[in-house]
C-alpha cells in the first residue's frame, strides 16, 4: 500500500483527476497483479526470483524518471493519458501479483495449510496498517520517502522470499 497510495498521487497530476487516478492505479494494480499472479503460476524457480527482483527496479524507475514520462506525454488528449497510464502502471503490478501467492503455496508446502491462513491474516492487517501508515507518512515526508519506504520494504520481502524459495 505504501507504493499505491503514492502512484495514486503522482498519477493524478498526470491524469488531471483524482477519481480517475484512483481507477486506472487501484483498477490496473488489481488487474494486472491478477494476470501476474495467474500467468506466474508455471515459472520456473529462477523466473520467478527474476521477474520479482525487478519489482525494487521498477519502483526506481517508477520514482525518478515517471515525472519525466509523464511530461513526455502531457500533450495527448485525456483518453490518451488513461490508456498511457494504464501502460506504464502494467509491469509494475503484473510483477507485484507474483510474490505472495507463491510464498502462500511454499509455507502450505513446507510448514502446513494453517500457517498459510495465519500469514494470510497477517497479511490482510498489515496492508491495513499500510494504508494509514502511508498517508501518514505521505503528510509527514512526502512521496518520495513513502515510495522509497516500500522500496525498502519490497527488497526486504525479496530477500525473505528468496530465503524461503531454498
Amino acid at each position: 500500500m505504501l507504493i499505491e497510495i503514492v502512484l495514486m498521487q503522482k498519477y493524478q497530476r498526470f491524469i488531471g483527476s483524482p477519481i480517475y487516478s484512483t481507477i486506472v492505479i487501484l483498477g490496473g494494480l488489481l488487474l494486472f497483479s491478477g494476470m501476474g499472479s495467474f500467468f506466474s503460476r508455471n515459472f520456473s524457480k529462477k523466473t520467478l526470483v527474476i521477474c520479482i527482483s525487478a519489482i525494487p527496479l521498477i519502483i526506481l524507475f517508477q520514482s525518478f524518471f515517471i515525472d519525466d514520462m509523464f511530461m513526455m506525454f502531457a500533450k495527448f488528449s485525456f483518453h490518451a493519458k488513461l490508456v498511457i497510464a494504464s501502460g506504464l502502471i502494467f509491469p509494475l503490478a503484473f510483477l507485484m501479483g507474483m510474490p505472495f501467492p507463491h510464498a502462500m503455496e511454499q509455507v502450505k508446502q513446507d510448514i502446513s495449510d494453517e500457517y498459510a491462513t495465519l500469514m494470510f491474516g497477517v497479511n490482510c492487517i498489515l496492508s491495513t496498517v499500510a494504508v494509514t501508515a502511508s498517508l501518514l507518512l505521505n503528510v509527514t515526508y512526502g512521496m518520495s520517502t513513502t515510495l522509497m519506504l516500500g522500496f525498502a520494504t519490497y527488497v526486504a520481502a525479496i530477500i525473505l522470499f528468496i530465503v524461503i524459495k531454498k
